[in-house]
Formats: structure tokens, sequence, C-alpha cells
């Protein structure tokens, strides 16, 4: 296989594993997501090595298709980083609600006929 080759493979497989985060986050899907972290990275550290093995003049055969997969490359990363934003919000969002009826439901608490202070302690389940 030819660096030329290896490169478009590299194009491909990042855009194939960037798509497949994007359609977990549009899902809601942050397991899956996150579950692709360490192929999104492979994926883009065999890019880089790729794209570092070329010289310029190995490049310019392909130079007008590659500006394109790197266009669509760059549209989807975009959208992928708008969707991470609103991911980390949304968590940011219910980790500030569960703190809050955390602290609520331990300031008002009573334990069998006696109040319980904030070192009572509480137990929360979220499930990614």
């Amino acid at each position: 296989m030819s660096g030329l080759d290896d490169l478009e493979h590299c194009v491909v497989a990042l855009t194939e594993v960037m798509a497949a985060e994007t359609r977990a986050l549009k899902a809601h899907d942050v397991a899956a997501a996150v579950a692709l972290a360490q192929d999104k990275r492979a994926a883009v550290d065999a890019f880089l090595a790729a794209r570092v093995g070329l010289s310029g003049e190995e490049l310019r055969p392909i130079a007008a298709q590659l500006a394109v997969a790197v266009d669509r490359l760059r549209e989807g990363v975009r959208d992928n980083r708008l969707l991470l934003e609103q991911a980390m919000a949304v968590q940011g969002r219910v980790i500030e609600t569960l703190a809050r009826a955390a602290t609520r439901s331990t300031q008002s608490a009573v334990s069998y006929g006696r109040s319980v202070g904030a070192s009572s302690p509480l137990a929360i389940s979220v499930r990614a």
C-alpha cells in the first residue's frame, strides 16, 4: 500500500469514527460516544502519521480529492464538537440538580423522629 493509499484509508477511518460518535451523541447515547474515544484517538494518530510521511509533491496528485475529504471531515468535527458541548452542558445541569436535591434532602430529612444533619449518608446512582 502506498503512502497516498494509507492517507486515504486514514481519512476514511477517521471520518467513519467521527460519524459514529456524532450519531451516538445525536441519540444522546453518551456511553456509546465515550466508548469510541480510543478508536477516535487511534484514527487521529494514524491520520497524522500518514500525512507527515508524505511530501507536498507526493500529495499533489490527490490534492483536490484530499481537500474535499478534509473539508468533509472538518464539518463532521464541527458538528461533533457542538454535540459534545451540548452533552457536557446537559451533564452539568443534571449534576447541579442532583447536588441541589441532595443538599435539600439532607437539610430537611427526619430519621425515626430525629433530624438528620448534613453528615447523613446519601446514595445517588447515575448511569451514563
